[in-house]
């Protein structure tokens, strides 16, 4: 589905959860860009994936919940998620451990495939 011309989204998450204003602006994005049918490219940066982190729970906190709506992502559209390879949260080989199908890659390959969204927004 095409949105006014607005087919790929590509958001680029660079913020852990809850550092925001709202503690959810990323994902708010994405979950109205999906409702919309809109294809979803997710590329967390540093500290950024660890809104993908399993096990945390923020009402402990007091904080707003977030976790199920990353996992209802994909239920809505298609989405493809990316972080950096380089970075010291990638799992050992064999771990998944993420809330959503993580696909690490170089900073290149990022680049290249951020170049294939029609719209990139980062957040």
């Amino acid at each position: 589905m095409t949105v006014g011309g607005l087919k790929r989204l590509g958001l680029v998450v660079r913020s852990g959860p809850w550092s925001g204003r709202s503690g959810r602006d990323q994902l708010d994005i994405a979950l109205a860009a999906a409702s919309l049918g809109v294809e979803l490219d997710l590329y967390f940066l540093a500290e950024g994936l660890l809104q993908l982190a399993p096990g945390k729970q923020p009402a402990e906190a007091g904080l707003p919940a977030g976790l199920k709506g990353w996992k209802s992502l994909p239920g809505l559209t298609t989405v493809r998620v990316f972080a950096l390879s380089e970075g010291a949260l990638e799992p050992k080989t064999g771990e998944d451990g993420w809330l959503l199908n993580v696909r690490f890659v170089d900073a290149d390959t990022m680049v290249n495939l951020q170049d294939e969204c029609d719209r990139l927004m980062v957040i």
